[in-house]
């Protein structure tokens, strides 16, 4: 999926990782339909660093090209440069947040059958290709780095992989 992720795997970001931007790589503008959707996952700085570098495909098998322009990560199939989603991030003090996305529906671009779909392809893409984790580590749970707000707004509980308790 993504053989060109930080180097360092979920060390520290370095002066010497060059962040990615539009002009890398092939581009597709995102598509009608798209659903736009509201978000509000907490996000470190240490994760938004990783962020902020990007992806720039280094193989044939490397399936995305991620780049951030403030405020929005933009995704896009590395073979055909199509927009597979956006996600726009916000800082709040010293925090940050992912506060919206947008996600194709285009099923000639993407593959998604449900925008919660789409949605999930989209953190598990970030956690995969930014972050350093591998698919079968996440399971069902592409939201382990994000904030216990983040994973109850996608139906998870406080802790990764635990359902939310009715009580």
């Amino acid at each position: 999926m993504c053989t060109g992720a930080n180097p360092d795997g979920a060390g520290d970001v370095t002066s010497e990782h060059v962040p990615v931007t539009r002009t890398d790589w092939k581009t597709q503008p995102l598509s009608e339909p798209f659903a736009e959707v509201d978000l509000d996952i907490e996000v470190s700085e240490g994760v938004m660093e990783r962020i902020r570098l990007g992806l720039l495909p280094e193989q044939m098998e490397d399936k995305w090209f991620l780049y951030y322009e403030h405020p929005h990560l933009h995704a896009h199939r590395s073979w055909t440069g199509f927009a597979a989603f956006i996600l726009t991030f916000e800082q709040r003090g010293s925090a940050w947040r992912i506060v919206g996305a947008k996600i194709s529906q285009d099923p000639a671009h993407v593959n998604f059958a449900t925008v919660e779909e789409g949605i999930h392809a989209a953190l598990e893409t970030v956690a995969v290709c930014l972050l350093g984790d591998s698919p079968k580590d996440l399971g069902d749970n592409p939201t382990i780095h994000w904030g216990a707000y983040g994973r109850a707004i996608l139906g998870e509980g406080p802790e990764p992989g635990k359902p939310n308790q009715q009580t």
